[in-house]
This record gives C-alpha cells, sequence and structure tokens, in this order.
C-alpha cells in the first residue's frame, strides 16, 4: 500500500453515534487447521492503515455471506447463510437452519460447511430500528434446486445481549415474501428520516422490475413492486447493485447488460429518472460497482479494465472515463478485477475475479480520471479471500439534509489540528473561492498547505508578511472536507474546510 509521511493522524469525526457497523471485514474460507494460505481473512479498519490478518474460522463466507460489528467497531457476528456464528466464532443460539431447503440440505448440513450459494448480495444485516443491540438478517432463500429460482425472501433478528453478549437468534426464517425473484444483487439504504432502512431487491432475472421494503421499529413492511419497461434483463453471470453514499442513486451493473441508474426517493423508496448505458468499452461485462464518497463518481470494473463514469454527466460519452487495464498479476490465478466496496477508510476496494491474497484499492476515489490514484494489488492478505468484498451499505447515513459523511479518512498533518483565531478561510463551506485570513508570528513568507481527506497533499502555496489575507480559487477541487495548515512558530497553526457543490 502507498505510504504518507505524517507526524500523526486526526481521524474526522462522522457522526454524532460512531457507527461503525462495517469496519470488521471477515472474509475467505473454513479452516479448522489454520493452514495459510487458506483459511479465514479479517480487514480491521480501527487501525490506521487497515490491517489485515489470517484468521482461522469455522465458517465459507461465500457471496450468501453478511457480517456486521457493533456501533463501536467490534465484530458482533457474520454469516454464510447456513448459520450464524459470533465474534468467538461459535455458532451463536437458534443460529442454525437459516434458508431450508434443497440447496441447505446439500450444502449447509453437517459435517458439510460449504456455505450458501444463492449469489453475492443475497444477505444483508442491519441495525434493527430503535435498538443498540439488535439487528436484523435480510436472507433469500432456494428450495429447489433444479431450477434454481429464489422463492422466498426471509429475515431473521438477532440479539445480541443475551448470552452475556454471545447473541441468540430471536426470530428466524420468517417469509417476508414467496414467488420467484432475481439472484442476489440486494442492497439496503437508509430512509429520509436516518433510521429506518429501504431494502431493495430485483424481480425475476429477465424483468426489469423491483420491489423494496421499509424495516421500522415494527419490523419489515409489505413488499411493494416497481416496474420499467426500458429494457429486457437476461441472465446474468455476474451482477452488483450499490447505492450513491447520499442515498440518492441506485444503480444497478448487469454483468451481461450495462448499467441502470436509477433516481431513488428515500421518503417514498420510488425509483425514477431510468437510465442504462452500454458503455462499447466494456467488452467482458463481468465485475462489480461502487460510488465514491461524494456520490459523483461511479465505478466499474470487468475483469480487465476500470472505468469511471461521472453521475453529475452520464449521457455525455466524455464522462465515461478508463482507469486502468489489468497488469497481468498472478497469484495462483489471475488477480484481475471484480466487485468492489467503498470502504470506513473512504477507499473503494476491489476484490480480484479469482481466489486470491491481495485487494486493489482505488485511494482517491473523489478525484475525476487517474487522479483517483487507482493502484492494483495494493494490500496484500495471508491467505486467499475468496475473491470477494463485503457488501456494506452506508449505515453513517443521516436524515436528508444532514447526510455527513460515508466514512471516516485520515489526514496527515505536521501536528495536531488546532483551529486558532489568527488563521480562518471564509466563507466555509464555500465552492472552492474563499479568502484566507492569517497572523503569523514569523516575518518570513510561510508555506500554506491543503490536504484532502486522505492526508494528500491537493495545494500549496507561500503567506507573505506576518498579517493578511489572500484570495483562493480552488474550485477545482471535489467537493468534501479538507484540512490546511501553516507549520512554523511555536505551534502550526491549522483548521478544516469545506467545499460543497454550488
Amino acid at each position: 500500500m502507498k505510504n504518507f509521511i505524517c507526524v500523526f493522524f486526526i481521524t474526522i469525526g462522522i457522526s454524532v453515534h460512531a457507527q461503525k457497523h462495517d469496519y470488521i471485514w471477515v472474509v475467505g474460507v473454513a479452516n479448522e487447521t489454520a493452514v495459510i494460505p487458506y483459511g479465514g481473512s479479517t480487514l480491521d479498519f480501527n487501525q490506521i492503515p487497515v490491517n489485515g490478518y489470517f484468521k482461522p474460522r469455522l465458517l465459507n463466507l461465500r457471496g450468501s455471506s453478511a457480517r456486521i460489528s457493533d456501533a463501536k467497531g467490534n465484530l458482533a457476528f457474520y454469516t454464510d447463510g447456513c448459520r450464524i456464528c459470533n465474534a468467538q466464532d461459535s455458532i451463536i443460539e437458534n443460529g442454525e437452519d437459516l434458508n431450508p431447503g434443497d440447496l441447505y440440505n446439500q450444502f449447509c448440513a453437517w459435517p458439510s460447511l460449504g456455505g450458501y450459494i444463492s449469489g453475492f448480495q443475497s444477505s444483508v444485516i442491519l441495525p434493527f430500528p430503535g435498538s443498540d443491540h439488535e439487528y436484523i438478517l435480510i436472507h433469500t432463500g432456494i428450495e429447489n434446486i433444479p431450477d434454481a429460482t429464489v422463492t422466498k425472501l426471509y429475515y431473521s433478528k438477532i440479539d445480541m445481549s443475551l448470552n452475556n453478549g454471545k447473541g441468540k437468534v430471536t426470530e428466524k426464517n420468517v417469509v417476508i415474501y414467496a414467488g420467484p425473484m432475481g439472484f442476489a444483487e440486494m442492497s439496503a439504504v437508509k430512509h429520509a428520516n436516518g433510521t429506518d432502512w429501504w431494502v431493495v431487491k430485483p424481480a425475476p432475472y429477465n424483468k426489469n422490475s423491483y420491489f423494496k421494503f421499509l424495516i421500522t421499529q415494527n419490523g419489515p413492511s409489505q413488499p411493494e413492486f416497481q416496474n420499467f419497461t426500458f429494457n429486457t434483463l437476461t441472465f446474468s453471470t455476474q451482477s452488483q447493485t450499490c447505492f450513491s453514499p447520499d442515498g440518492k442513486k441506485f444503480i444497478r451493473y448487469r454483468g451481461s447488460e450495462g448499467v441502470y441508474i436509477f433516481d431513488f426517493d428515500r421518503q417514498t423508496g420510488l425509483l425514477s429518472n431510468p437510465v442504462f448505458i452500454d458503455p462499447p468499452e466494456i467488452t467482458i461485462k463481468y465485475g462489480g460497482c461502487a460510488v465514491s464518497p461524494n456520490s459523483r463518481f461511479l465505478y466499474l470494473s470487468n475483469l480487465t479494465d476500470l472505468y469511471q463514469l461521472d453521475l453529475e454527466d452520464v449521457m455525455n460519452p466524455a464522462s465515461f472515463r478508463h482507469i486502468a487495464t489489468y497488469d497481468g498479476y498472478i497469484d495462483n490465478l489471475a488477480a484481475n478485477f471484480g466487485y468492489c466496496q467503498l470502504a470506513p477508510d473512504c477507499q473503494i476496494y476491489i476484490s480480484p475475479g479469482n481466489p486470491s491474497k491481495v485487494y486493489h484499492i482505488i485511494h482517491r476515489p473523489d478525484e475525476l480520471g487517474e487522479a483517483c490514484d487507482f493502484e492494483q494489488h495494493a494490500l496484500k492478505m495471508d491467505a486467499y479471500q475468496g475473491s470477494m468484498v463485503p457488501p456494506y451499505p452506508n449505515y453513517r447515513l443521516g436524515p436528508s439534509g444532514t447526510e455527513g459523511l460515508p466514512c471516516a479518512p485520515t489526514v496527515s498533518t505536521f501536528g495536531p489540528l488546532v483551529e486558532q483565531s489568527n488563521l480562518r478561510v471564509a466563507p466555509n463551506p464555500n465552492s472552492g473561492s474563499f479568502t484566507l485570513y492569517y497572523q503569523l508570528e514569523q516575518n518570513q513568507s510561510t508555506p500554506f498547505l491543503l490536504y484532502n481527506a486522505l492526508g494528500q497533499e491537493v495545494y500549496q502555496t507561500l503567506l507573505p508578511g506576518t498579517t493578511g489575507n489572500v484570495a483562493m480559487q480552488l474550485d477545482h477541487l471535489s467537493p468534501g472536507i479538507y484540512f490546511y495548515v501553516v507549520p512554523g512558530g511555536s505551534l502550526p497553526m491549522s483548521g478544516r474546510l469545506m467545499i460543497a457543490s454550488e
């Protein structure tokens, strides 16, 4: 991974309540013998930079898997789609026999530990509205193997305050909907009130229709269907859906077709203004998608290439940019480009399309084009992680109008962040045009340094004399939080700058 020179780190506060439900990623395959390179892996985003390490565990965490941490970032539990284990890697009380049916009997019944295989994004875990210790697991079941039709959508409820914190499943396999539906591709986003949850899942694969339901403190509502007629969907070998971090866009990237982009209303749950894009550059439609922290740039992978699409100008061919081509790196198999996920450190992690010990990373996803700083095989793990990233929602999304930051970036500076009256910017927030007012101790030119949320320097200039003001025009910078530093004197001065969309 790329390193940045720094004296210490500042972690930006992102919410009154931490909501670090995605801070521990548990991935990989079952391995009770702890023999590297096969077994479980953990990525811990509570540490800076992320700490990836080998961790043998009981379950195979394939596409049907899901995991969640508590609000403080401690692993709560995870599932392989067959059973649920807590942070001690023990099956919690009443945590077996998820998704009953033919597929369970073949892949889940003891002594088999193969793991459920209903597809990537076929399960999601959400904090239960109004509770700080209960969670709801939404999961999909295939009852009949010959036609491989997903026939039931279930929920199970988990209370982690029970059994001295080891947890218990209090409700299990409760049917939300029974009937044919699409494989996987399930995503969740917070309601406009910042507490409840919308869940969106495609209907059968040959229809461009979706069913949605709301999860409140009363549990899941009856699903409602919304149909579109602007394309005919075919069976897809690999697909991924995601919401933009601000919850205003819903994206469905179909491995066999192209990209469907919708506006989403967090108050009503309505999808609208559908746009379909089938870029001719994407010849191998097999990969994943993720949106930058500022909700502007959509990233699409397709095994061999990575692309960026400006969501503010989707119909302009010039807004679709090629970022990188797979460099041929081999880690047992080709470590090419697969699923994508925005992580708590504001970087986008991309899994290879094959089981591998590496992740690719987009270090600066808020930046235009190649400035996004994509690094192939940037994070190297000790064990094979199974060609996937955990598909998390934005747990930190606030109510409409106060959406907040989707992640907790880290910035490096020359000293503690000390906002002082003798160094300030106005207006703040601004659109990139502002005036810096300063009063310095030394009578000499002094550097003014500006860092983005990842701790990377994006601008510098010299401040003349001891007192003055300087008008700055930095509207080329992407919307987001920045930090400015003026080193020198008895204590380096610094402050926080917010650039907002006009």
